[in-house]
């Protein structure tokens, strides 16, 4: 728990430091261009994000796993996982262009700056390997140090009232400078950088584990983003802003909760390897933390959201408080979908994630064209709110002859082990 606890530190902070400048930028953007550029600036992020799963190809949780259970082949996996990664990001820029170009041929220059940002993710196989053994800061000098410098030119763009195009280009600025700074912070700490080695058999071996993730991660991506998708074509770019705004505001605010998952989870899967009760343990115990957390989370938002738009927002945005209740609650299952795909991928239960994603892009569909033709913009929040609640808590029901993933929930969500915690010291 000491280096959970550490590593978790780590990732605070870059969280910190990522909510505070993110939400100056956000809020500055959303002031400075207005609902509707900032809807259409946004309709763009999310059009090319579409294709972030064909970028890393379903392999980052995989090139973790590999990297703890096979430490000896580090050299090839790197090797491997990078040069895959590099060459995916080029074709998922390729395909990214003739997919906006038919659709909606307007914005291909700003989806095409943003996905031309995927090219540099092949250096992510630095930040899988500093996470699998539990290095976080190394990681965070690089890409915090490529995240201020990214801000700072933002910020410039924003003060000058810059273009959409121009803030665009600062981000793919931004995202070479990490790539950059990773490769150098590797050579840095490990100084190995030469003996990456690209094989075959190992290539294919990932391949063949990430293919199924590949296609649940465009699934997810689509049912994540299918609501914006449809916001903007139902209800228009402004409206698009404003629900868009309500989810970075609820994003925000859970990112304790996933620094937790994010630094918990390789040290749970080395405990794994040498005691199934302890691993079941101290998943449980993970689950109740970020739920406790989740559900303060929750009730200091709506508390005190009024407030924060009225402070950093202008008077086109103020009816997103009403929007703010239920996305608040909606962040809570989305966090326990986090744990369910990376429980499902280190499980190897690739068959349920498909599942589980197609359902909810299907289900996404269904509920967002019924709830936002019905009831406008809080229909598109209250149907995230349900596919959410199905899909982060729901489905584990049909998972329990492989795991007791849903019962865990369940006692997160009623408190039980902290209401334990409490008749003991009481």
């Amino acid at each position: 728990m000491r280096t959970l606890l550490n590593n978790s530190i780590w990732l605070w902070i870059d969280k910190v430091i990522r909510l505070l400048l993110g939400t100056v930028i956000q809020f500055k953007l959303a002031t400075v261009f207005g609902p509707e550029s900032f809807g259409i600036l946004n309709y763009s992020i999310t059009f090319a994000n579409l294709f972030v799963a064909c970028s890393n190809l379903g392999l980052d949780q995989i090139i973790i796993r590999e990297l703890i259970c096979q430490p000896q082949q580090k050299y090839l996996i790197l090797g491997t996982a990078f040069r895959l990664k590099l060459i995916a990001g080029i074709l998922t820029l390729m395909i990214a262009i003739i997919a906006i170009y038919v659709i909606n041929p307007q914005f291909c220059l700003l989806v095409s700056l943003y996905t031309a940002g995927f090219i540099f993710q092949a250096t992510n196989v630095v930040e899988f390997y500093f996470q699998a053994h539990q290095q976080i800061k190394y990681m965070l000098y690089a890409t915090n140090s490529a995240y201020l410098i990214g801000c700072f030119l933002k910020l410039i763009v924003l003060w000058q009232h810059g273009s959409l195009i121009v803030f665009a280009v600062i981000h793919l600025i931004e995202m070479a400078l990490t790539g950059l700074l990773l490769l150098i912070s590797y050579q840095y700490y490990q100084r190995d950088f030469q003996y990456w080695r690209y094989d075959l058999k190992i290539a294919f071996n990932l391949l063949q584990h990430g293919w199924k993730i590949l296609l649940s991660g465009l699934l997810l991506m689509l049912s994540l983003r299918i609501d914006q998708l449809m916001i903007s074509n139902l209800l228009g770019y402004s409206h698009n802003g404003l629900y868009v705004m309500t989810s970075k505001i609820t994003e925000t605010m859970m990112f304790i909760p996933l620094a937790f998952i994010q630094a918990g989870f390789p040290q749970i899967i080395r405990i794994k390897k040498d005691s199934i009760s302890q691993y079941h343990q101290q998943l449980q115990q993970l689950i109740s933390i970020i739920v406790l957390i989740s559900f303060l989370l929750i009730i200091a938002l709506n508390f005190s959201g009024k407030l924060l738009i009225e402070q950093w927002l202008n008077s086109a945005y103020l009816s997103i408080y009403d929007l703010l209740i239920y996305s608040s609650i909606s962040g809570l299952f989305s966090i326990l979908a986090v744990i369910g795909n990376r429980w499902l991928i280190h499980e190897n239960l690739h068959n349920y994630l498909f599942i589980r994603t197609a359902l909810g892009l299907i289900l996404g569909v269904f509920l967002n064209y019924l709830f936002i033709t019905l009831f406008g913009l809080i229909g598109a929040v209250l149907a995230n709110l349900i596919l959410q609640f199905i899909i982060g808590y729901l489905f584990d029901i049909f998972l329990l002859k492989h795991g007791q993933l849903f019962t865990m929930k369940t006692r997160a969500l009623l408190l039980i082990d902290w209401l334990h915690q409490y008749k003991k010291y009481a």
